[in-house]
């Protein structure tokens, strides 16, 4: 079954060093090179998410393990993937042992929707317009295409129109990926795109308690 693990950030200052100390030597000193703190914690958080997710699935692999493909989406080995996505106060990750998966999550926010137009397509454009709650319906359908693009994973993110995503299954590269969407928190849109057709498993892991445990 796939996992998906989401997490609140942190945000005081005297836990950013116990987060960073969860995770390796070499990802902790890539980490401290950020200079958005926020930034940071969302991107050790979503790490912390990941290797909860290995236990999860009692793989043997560590942080240290990580790979990248030419295409910079980073992985372990074959038979499991994973994807991390953030966006405001919430950290996400997903994986699956078949197949591919990507997510994706935005906090719903003021945008000028009108500006986003060329991203989507005629069919895509007329559903989020033509509901009651127009930003909803935005941030629904982004990130829907979002979690698909993650999925294929091949850099393909500068044009997002080329691919529908109204439906729940979608063929895109002669590959059929199954849309799942998640309600994570009140305020954020999120979805998970697979290429096997499965239920997932939702939990949030509080990374905060983590950080407690390991005083």
């Amino acid at each position: 079954m796939p996992l998906c693990y989401w997490t609140k950030i942190p945000i005081e200052k005297k836990q950013q060093k116990q987060l960073l100390s969860l995770l390796p030597p070499e990802l902790r000193s890539h980490l401290n090179n950020f200079q958005d703190i926020g930034e940071q914690q969302r991107s050790a958080c979503g790490k912390v998410l990941l290797q909860q997710i290995l236990s999860g699935y009692s793989l043997p692999w560590a942080l240290d393990y990580l790979r990248f493909d030419e295409y910079l989406r980073p992985y372990f080995g074959n038979d499991f993937d994973f994807n991390i996505a953030h966006s405001g106060e919430i950290s996400v990750c997903a994986a699956t042992k078949k197949g591919r998966i990507g997510v994706d999550i935005e906090k719903v926010q003021d945008v000028d929707v009108e500006e986003f137009k060329d991203f989507f397509t005629q069919q895509e454009w007329e559903q989020i317009t033509g509901g009651r709650n127009e930003l909803n319906n935005f941030y629904r359908f982004w990130t829907r295409k979002e979690s698909l693009l993650k999925a294929i994973g091949k850099g393909i993110y500068a044009d997002l129109s080329w691919v529908d995503v109204c439906g729940d299954e979608v063929e895109a590269e002669g590959q059929i990926y199954h849309l799942t969407e998640l309600y994570i928190a009140d305020g954020y849109q999120a979805c998970v795109a697979m290429t096997e057709r499965e239920t997932v498993s939702c939990e949030e892991i509080a990374v905060i308690d983590l950080l407690k445990a390991d005083l």
